[in-house]
């Protein structure tokens, strides 16, 4: 019975499908064209794979071996595990018998960060950073700071170029000097120092920003009194002057005094809420003008 038990066992694994492919897939999911991105050093990637007959379908006991072209970039273990140890390109091979299948990897982790006035960024290096002298504003007034990402191997990378790369984050030591707004926008508020911070996962660096006084000595508000209905909208205009000579780019900062009554958006658009009178203010570099907006 023993003899024949053993026999059986050998006849149905003699009778195996032979794998024509393999099925491969990764957590992280791979694009459909091109390497998938990795931005992160440690495990990186999760991968799965089946054996399967000239139909498709999947054949069980299987034995899969796995393995990198490159383990000085990137290694795998027996149960798909894929991690990232460098920037580079490495190609992760899933086999069964004589099928496999592929996965090529590009891996790019940040190593350095400069953050730098767009002027800058434009020269291809950052002067001000380096030579540690501050990005200079005047009170009123914005300015555009730029990160510039680099991965250990020294490539620039683009940070806006995945959307799994890391996401910069920026903020002010001191927002009573400057603040921080969407895609790293600074709006100079008074004058003062302060340092301007980029984070990406555990990589940061700073930027000193001086904000200087205002370089105009007036703000004017158009009109300077608004009648709307209820539901209805209007629009304010604010412009700096210099002894009378207009002052471009200047940030105005708009609010309310009465968000029931009327209600003010960055561009100065006004909302009637409802009834009742408010006071828009407009104010930059230190200097404040107002327009009383009447809701019936």
């Amino acid at each position: 019975m023993k003899h024949t038990a053993l026999a059986v066992a050998f006849l149905i694994a003699g009778c195996q499908p032979t794998p024509k492919r393999v099925n491969l897939t990764a957590i992280p999911p791979a694009p459909a064209a091109g390497p998938l991105e990795v931005h992160a050093a440690g495990p990186a990637v999760i991968l799965s794979a089946t054996a399967e007959d000239e139909k498709g379908k999947a054949i069980r006991g299987i034995k899969i071996a796995f393995a990198s072209s490159d383990p000085k970039v990137a290694t795998v273990d027996a149960k798909g595990v894929v991690q990232a140890l460098k920037s580079g390109a490495a190609r992760i091979t899933a086999t069964a018998a004589k099928a496999h299948a592929e996965l090529e990897l590009a891996i790019s982790i940040p190593a350095r960060l400069e953050l730098c006035p767009v002027g800058g960024l434009a020269a291809g290096h950052c002067p001000a950073l380096a030579a540690g002298s501050p990005l200079v504003l005047h009170a009123g007034h914005r300015g555009a700071v730029a990160v510039r990402l680099f991965d250990d191997a020294g490539r620039a990378i683009d940070p806006d170029q995945d959307r799994e790369h890391p996401m910069a984050t920026v903020s002010s030591e001191n927002t009573n000097v400057v603040t921080v707004g969407p895609g790293g926008l600074l709006s100079a508020l008074a004058p003062g120092q302060t340092n301007v911070t980029v984070r990406v996962g555990l990589l940061r660096t700073s930027l000193p920003v001086k904000v200087a006084g205002p370089d105009f000595d007036r703000l004017e508000v158009t009109p300077k009194k608004l009648a709307l209905k209820v539901t209805r909208t209007g629009r304010l205009a604010a412009a700096a002057r210099l002894k009378k000579a207009p002052v471009s780019d200047v940030a105005i900062a708009w609010t309310t005094s009465n968000p029931a009554v009327a209600m003010v958006s960055a561009d100065g658009t006004v909302k009637a809420v409802g009834k009742g009178q408010a006071t828009i203010l407009a104010s930059a570099g230190g200097l404040t003008c107002k327009t009383v907006v009447a809701v019936k």
